[in-house]
């Protein structure tokens, strides 16, 4: 997760890059890391920068930039400005931000007028941080059940959606997903995050104002940001169903608590996080340009 990296909180997408409409499907395939515990802890998809040497990079819809690490190859691309990264910890470090030109996932070439690169960077080793920027525009299926990304156009792969219900989608930091879910009867604004490890991430205030809806467990940890700073949360039982679109998550799972960073603009307005352990249980379709959003259980594909 990123964010603070435009001013800009929930609103609608301003493109860094024009993209390519596709004129076919393009499928993507990618791999879950794995730690020493626990399920995935990483979303990974071939990828290379500008006609680069082919590497592995973290698909993170949660970070608003796309990242490199610092190496020979990225140190070739010109400078364009250096910012400052704030990442979930509240934590922020300065990067430069170069011009790659292009970005290739599996084999869709995007181009991307804009890129992050670091030094140190927290992700799972892998060579760079795919992020929400590079989706803009496209109509994207996330496959989870045969483990594939597909770039499509429109038509070529709604069908797979049709027993879905469309919902509208609104984006923080201009180009990351964010999709309203409901827990019990209450409505919350949530961040589509396949670069957080953790089910459900929720604002401890949220968690304090219903607490009729969960049963406190214990204080853990949701891992390490960007950064590599350790994210302290509260774990709590969820007692009500939580749903997204037209699936529900079953209630009794663990969900945990964080005082997410207010002041960090990204995060005003967000009330919770989804994160990869749940958002891999079902098949998503969005479409970044037209604004909407599809779920559905694997039993309909």
């Amino acid at each position: 997760v990123q964010s603070g990296i435009t001013p800009q909180a929930v609103a609608y997408p301003v493109p860094l890059a024009r993209q390519v409409p596709l004129s076919r499907s393009i499928a993507v395939p990618f791999n879950f890391g794995y730690g020493f515990i626990g399920g995935p802890h990483s979303m990974n998809v071939p990828c290379a920068f500008k006609g680069g040497v082919r590497k592995n990079c973290l698909l993170d819809t949660g970070a608003a930039l796309t990242l490199m690490v610092q190496d020979k190859e990225s140190m070739s691309f010109p400078v364009l400005d250096t910012i400052k990264l704030h990442s979930m910890s509240g934590q922020s470090r300065t990067i430069d931000i170069v011009a790659p030109e292009n970005i290739l996932i599996g084999e869709k070439i995007i181009p991307i007028a804009r890129a992050g690169r670091a030094v140190g960077l927290s992700i799972h080793g892998q060579a760079g941080v795919i992020g929400s920027d590079a989706l803009a525009n496209q109509v994207v299926s996330f496959d989870f059940k045969n483990k594939r990304v597909v770039f499509s156009p429109e038509i070529s792969i709604r069908d797979n959606f049709a027993q879905g219900e469309e919902q509208t989608l609104a984006f923080t930091n201009d180009t990351v997903p964010v999709i309203r879910i409901s827990i019990g009867s209450a409505g919350l604004a949530a961040m589509w995050d396949t670069g957080t490890t953790t089910g459900l991430l929720l604002r401890q205030d949220w968690i304090d104002s219903h607490l009729e809806f969960f049963r406190y467990q214990w204080d853990s940890s949701a891992g390490t940001d960007a950064n590599g700073e350790d994210i302290t949360t509260k774990s709590y039982e969820l007692l009500v169903p939580l749903c997204a679109g037209a699936v529900c998550f079953k209630k009794g799972f663990n969900v945990n608590g964080l005082t997410f960073p207010m002041d960090v603009k990204g995060f005003q307005g967000i009330d919770a996080i989804i994160g990869l352990d749940l958002i891999r249980q079902h098949n998503w379709l969005f479409d970044f340009s037209e604004k909407s959003w599809i779920v559905q259980d694997f039993g309909s594909w």
